[in-house]
């Protein structure tokens, strides 16, 4: 032990409490100190955060990459491993439930298993690996730990309850339960309740309170006090990381003058170079389409020698799982060929990414939404590069038009201007904590004042602060860069629209119409649509040939048919303009989604 911290256990701090809370806090120290071998013991926050849930709720408000998984593990550390009791925690994400699992058992070697829709039915495996509802059953060799997805606790739209759901109507299940963490929490306010006209995407999360068993903004708090009450320990945690740089640029014409992400790609790089001398890059788009189209743009233009390879990939969850976890791999392993990552807010919550060193918003988002993807960026302790990227016509909008006293919600810092609809455009969609976090001198102390974080370090950095910041050294956003940011202003697509407005929902329209008398124009016509009358009868032509492919393999028993290509991937095959294909082999190879594992 030691008094300072070091990777030691904060005396100082445990030397402060009662005589019986010493003893819980030497023994978590020394049970994660053992689990780990000997590699880690707890901050002082986590001990204080896990002395506190074990006598009342309480609701932990700490920044990205802080260690929140960690309290996890330090209560369930505490329970005596011949006991029967399980702990649960609700996690928003199947992505992210991978990577708990593997740190839970890895880790700290505490048996865990993932409740998601993909969980096998059949009994034997509920009975064994979950629990054995036989009276006086033994619980050897079920988990401790359940990681469960919000829609397992409820009845499914169809009406049916999920398996997980009857277990917990099983009192010999129930009275297991020694603790429930909800991971995530904020997803409550923000997935589980009407926002603005629009109805909740998970409605589940909205439920929670119904059981009566992380960064938290006030108007957050609220909505998470409904579910927990007003009793409990709120330990908070400064938001804002002193490693974290944070800046802001304004795109040419549109996100969709793919020369904006150029930026991104090291240049000049080494004759020699190797692929680590292109930083790690997280870009995160709120459209699925335009995070290909860039992920091909960049593969395009990567140096010679990595062209070809998977040097940029994109992400977002209508892809196979085959192909989410082959990239994902790719993209966090040390040595792995994939150093530029075009994703959706699947790989933002809670996903560790050890070495990435700049992440990117494409689009103004909330600073909640934006604080998640920024925690991906320097968990590895050696800082990171946070860029928020804006299209001109965000600085058309006055901040006095989000003064609406009509409105219901004129108290929340996320009003947008107006209701909204499903189909609203971004523009619509912009709220006023986007755009003040736009237009703030500094975005570190605006994010500050957002969460209302008080800490002493909350304005603390190490090098630099953010652009445009008066009480710290000026910040050329080019030096943080590898590439030379774009600065043309004459785009070489002509198109319908100015912009790919909404979500998945575009992937149907017309995007892009080729001007032929542009000789500028570039080869690259990937995101020129099909005719909306052509793509049925080739979506119908390519389900019967699939069901023929699968019937005619002798193990067609054992292995489902979108194995071979998912209802989405003919869908969005369907949908590509067949300039883009010239031959076979362009199908195959095409960047299009799961097509490179065509069998």
């Amino acid at each position: 032990m030691q008094h300072g911290n070091g990777g030691k256990a904060p005396l100082m701090y445990i030397l402060t409490l009662a005589e019986s809370k010493q003893i819980i806090a030497l023994k978590l120290c020394i049970l994660v100190y053992y689990a780990t071998r000997g590699k880690e013991t707890p901050k002082e926050l986590q001990l204080r955060a896990a002395i506190a849930s074990i006598e009342r709720n309480s609701l932990v408000v700490a920044t990205t990459g802080f260690g929140k998984t960690h309290i996890m593990a330090l209560l369930i550390l505490l329970e005596k491993s011949t006991s029967n009791k399980i702990f649960i925690t609700i996690s928003p994400l199947k992505r992210l439930q991978v990577t708990q699992v593997e740190t839970f058992l890895t880790k700290y070697q505490i048996p865990t298993i993932s409740i998601n829709h993909d969980t096998p039915k059949k009994k034997e495996f509920w009975r064994d690996r979950i629990h054995n509802g036989h009276k006086n059953s033994s619980q050897i060799g079920t988990a401790r730990h359940l990681i469960v997805t919000a829609e397992q606790l409820f009845k499914s739209a169809e009406g049916h309850h999920s398996r997980f759901a009857l277990l917990l109507r099983d009192h010999s299940f129930t009275h297991r339960i020694a603790h429930l963490n909800i991971d995530e929490i904020h997803f409550v306010h923000y997935a589980g309740m009407e926002r603005f006209g629009i109805p909740p995407f998970r409605p589940s999360w909205g439920r929670l309170s119904e059981l009566k068993m992380p960064t938290c903004p006030p108007h957050v708090q609220k909505t998470i006090e409904m579910l927990i009450g007003a009793d409990y320990s709120l330990i908070n945690h400064c938001v804002n990381r002193a490693d974290i740089i944070y800046a802001r640029h304004c795109v040419v014409g549109s996100f969709q003058t793919l020369e904006n992400y150029l930026c991104f790609i090291r240049t000049p790089f080494p004759p020699n170079g190797t692929l680590h001398d292109q930083p790690r890059v997280l870009i995160f788009f709120d459209n699925s389409t335009l995070a290909r189209i860039a992920a091909k743009f960049i593969n395009q233009n990567a140096p010679p020698q990595f062209q070809g390879t998977n040097f940029a990939c994109h992400y977002y969850s209508d892809m196979s799982s085959t192909y989410l976890d082959i990239v994902h791999q790719e993209f966090t392993e040390p040595d792995g060929p994939c150093r530029i990552l075009c994703a959706t807010s699947g790989e933002s919550t809670g996903i560790d990414h050890p070495d990435v060193r700049i992440t990117a918003n494409v689009g103004v988002v909330e600073p909640t939404d934006d604080e998640q993807r920024k925690g991906r960026g320097g968990r590895d302790g050696l800082g990171a590069l946070h860029l928020i990227l804006y299209e001109p016509w965000v600085l058309d909008i006055k901040i006095e038009e989000f003064d609406n006293k009509n409105t219901t919600f004129s108290d929340d810092p996320n009003q947008p201007r107006t209701m909204l609809k499903k189909g609203s455009n971004k523009r619509e969609r912009l709220s006023r904590s986007g755009l003040e976090s736009i237009l703030a001198p500094c975005v570190r102390e605006y994010r500050a004042e957002y969460f209302c974080n008080r800490s002493s370090t909350r304005l603390d950095y190490n090098a630099w602060c953010c652009d445009g910041c008066a009480h710290a050294k000026p910040l050329c956003l080019q030096e943080h860069l590898p590439g030379p940011i774009w600065k043309d202003h004459s785009p070489g697509l002509k198109r319908k629209r100015d912009d790919l407005e909404g979500d998945d929902d575009d992937m149907d329209s017309e995007v892009d119409e080729v001007d032929d008398n542009d000789k500028d124009a570039p080869t690259d016509y990937s995101s020129k649509k099909r005719k909306g009358e052509h793509r049925k009868p080739l979506v119908e032509h390519l389900l019967r040939w699939r069901y023929a492919e699968h019937e005619q393999d002798p193990l067609h028993d054992v292995w489902p048919e979108h194995l071979i290509i998912s209802d989405a991937n003919i869908a969005s095959l369907c949908s590509i303009h067949p300039i883009n294909f010239k031959s076979p082999k362009d199908v195959v190879n095409a960047n299009y989604g799961q097509q490179k594992f065509l069998r």
